[in-house]
Order: structure tokens, then sequence, then C-alpha cells
């Protein structure tokens, strides 16, 4: 870091200081007194290299950020199915395209043990990360409920009363179990 006091008329200090800033670091400033025009051009120059230092703060910031949402459409992805069912005299076809990087929206197959198939379609309010969270909620509620119980309608009472008793009053799910 470069600092001290840049007498009238001499600039070599600023200059160190400029060429330092080329070099990468962000965290020289010069001192500066008086209030000749070499004086202002360092209050200027400090103030340069203070919002260099946040943008380059701002954008790892933002770095961390894109990788984390890419961790979350990776997980939000594994929660869909990975293929479809081949179901005697049905064919399927499915795609999810979340509003923003990762969404509320969900469907699964789930074969049941006489062999049906359950077909689970859902939307949770809200979008981006609160709604997948909740999203992957459902899905574990759904799949734990219907791997204990065979009416629908019991599964469906019961994820009502831990999704209720989970979450916040503005958040609700529709979802829609075909056999």
């Amino acid at each position: 870091s470069t600092s001290g006091a840049i007498p009238r008329g001499d600039s070599a200090r600023l200059a160190a200081a400029a060429r330092a800033v080329g070099e990468g670091d962000l965290g020289v400033s010069v001192e500066v007194r008086g209030r000749d025009e070499i004086a202002r051009l360092g209050a200027e120059f400090n103030s340069m290299v203070a919002g260099l230092a946040e943008g380059q703060r701002l954008k790892a910031d933002q770095l961390r950020i894109q990788q984390e949402l890419k961790i979350a459409q990776d997980i939000q992805r594994s929660l869909l199915p990975a293929r479809l069912p081949d179901f005697p005299g049905y064919r399927f076809a499915a795609t999810y395209v979340p509003a923003r990087e990762v969404g509320g929206d969900y469907y699964d197959f789930i074969p049941l043990d006489d062999g049906r198939l359950a077909v689970a379609i859902g939307d949770v309010s809200g979008k981006g990360i609160p709604g997948s969270m909740v999203m992957s909620m459902v899905k574990s509620i759904l799949r734990y409920e219907m791997a204990r119980r065979t009416d629908i309608l019991d599964v469906l009472r019961t994820m009502n009363t831990v999704i209720l008793r989970d979450t916040k009053p503005d958040t609700y799910v529709t979802l829609m179990i075909v056999v």
C-alpha cells in the first residue's frame, strides 16, 4: 500500500499508487493534504480505488450466489423423475422450466404396490428458492405417506396437516394425484 503526503507539484506517490492498482492492489491509497489539483486528484484516486474494491467484492458475491443457485438447480432437478415410467397403455411426456433459476413446480410418478401408478402434479405458491424448498418437502412427505398408506385422501389429509404446520400462512400447495 502506498501512502503519504503528496508534496505540492510532486505526483510521484500518486503515480506509484496508480501502478500498484494496475498490478491488482486495491488496498492502496494516498494521503491527501492541501487543496491543489494534485490533492484533488489524490482524493478522486482514493474514491476510485474504493469503488473498484467494492465492485470486486460484489462480483465475488455474485459469483458465489450463481454457484449456489447452480447447486440448487441440480438438487431440484434430482427431485424430479430421472426418467418417465413405462406403463402399459400410457405414454408420458414431461418438461420442467422454472420461471426463475429454481421454482416450486412438481411432478412425480409413484408406482403403487397393487400395480397401479400414481401421477402427482403440483405447484407451490411463490417462486424461486422458497418455492423449491417447499417443493422438496412436498415430495418427501408424499413419497413417505404413499409408502405407508393406500388411501389417497388420507395421504392428502396428512400432507395438508404437515404443510400447514411447517410453512408460513401465505404458503400453499396445489397438488393433484391421479391413480
